[in-house]
């Protein structure tokens, strides 16, 4: 991606962070159940909570359908060639409706079946998932706008945390954040690993009922069968959209991915990613399908409740 894109891409993420500053304004003037008001920590937690779910919903839904405003243009995609196992040949023809870097030889595939959805509404990794043949070089401006969205969240939840004094019981968000952030930024610097990032922001589908999931425990609302049904729903959504992506994404990496400069970087990123998630992953079991497994308090917050997942 060329220079020019990065004063406005800059600009994207800070209004990014303004916005979710005022969705956080928001949430403070929104009622709260009793069992949150009367204790401080769970009140901001509770603010939190509204404000990532937020990101959630609107990050998920755009991994998955992409909006475009002004028809074919505005969400052009670039196609992959077929160039061998590692797909990585930039194509110098496209197809109507498709953009790529380059002047490279590769023959590219077929052109896409012809759009039948609005031109307001097109799903983008469902409707192009030749973008998965091309994790590397694949671009759309509607993912670029996601990872700047997505990024202008992280950095805002990460400032709530510190400058509530939450870092001590989130120091694992932190750590999450600062991952995300640093990744996705040079993937807005390069115009790189975009479609991995795509990919990787499914899993905010999976965060829509993980989130429901622990707002209803903090909320001890008297409603054991919503609790119930959302605990098999979110462990469907962890293994779709959160498991499978991550598990696609590692396999790609090890395998196609030059492991020097900002590739080596993403895999780090990426490994380390796997190894929370397989932790979290336990703790969702523990919690929810083996409570007699759970261990004692450690890792607990201020309100004595494990912040992430228990």
């Amino acid at each position: 991606m060329g220079p020019g894109w990065r004063a406005p891409s800059a600009a994207l993420v800070g209004g990014s962070v303004a916005v979710f500053g005022a969705l956080r304004r928001t949430a403070v003037a929104l009622p709260q159940p009793a069992a949150v008001r009367s204790r401080p920590g769970r009140a901001w937690r509770w603010r939190n909570l509204l404000v990532s779910f937020a990101h959630s919903v609107l990050a998920g839904l755009w991994a998955l359908f992409r909006y475009r405003a002004l028809g074919g243009g505005a969400g052009t995609v670039r196609t992959p060639c077929e160039s061998g196992p590692g797909l990585r040949v930039p194509c110098g023809s496209t197809t109507p409706g498709v953009a790529r870097r380059g002047g490279g030889t590769g023959s590219p595939r077929p052109s896409a079946r012809a759009d039948p959805l609005p031109p307001l509404l097109t799903p983008s990794l469902w409707h192009s998932p030749e973008l998965l043949s091309d994790i590397q070089d694949g671009y759309s401006i509607s993912g670029h706008l996601l990872v700047c969205f997505s990024s202008g969240y992280f950095i805002h939840d990460s400032l709530d945390i510190i400058s509530n004094h939450q870092s001590r019981s989130s120091w694992e968000y932190l750590v999450h954040h600062a991952m995300a952030i640093s990744a996705f930024i040079s993937l807005i610097i390069t115009g790189r690993f975009l479609v991995a990032a795509m990919l990787l922001l499914l899993v905010e589908v999976s965060n829509i009922f993980l989130t429901i999931r622990m707002l209803l425990k903090m909320s001890n609302v008297p409603s054991p069968a919503l609790y119930e049904a959302n605990k098999y729903v979110n462990l469907v959504m962890y293994f779709a959209f959160r498991l499978a992506p991550q598990a696609y994404l590692t396999w790609y990496f090890l395998r196609y991915v030059e492991l020097h400069g900002q590739g080596a970087f993403l895999t780090t990123n990426l490994l380390l990613l796997d190894a929370m998630i397989l932790m979290y992953f336990s703790r969702l079991l523990r919690s929810d399908f083996f409570p007699s497994l759970r261990k004692g308090s450690a890792g607990r917050d201020v309100d004595g409740e494990k912040f992430l997942i228990d």
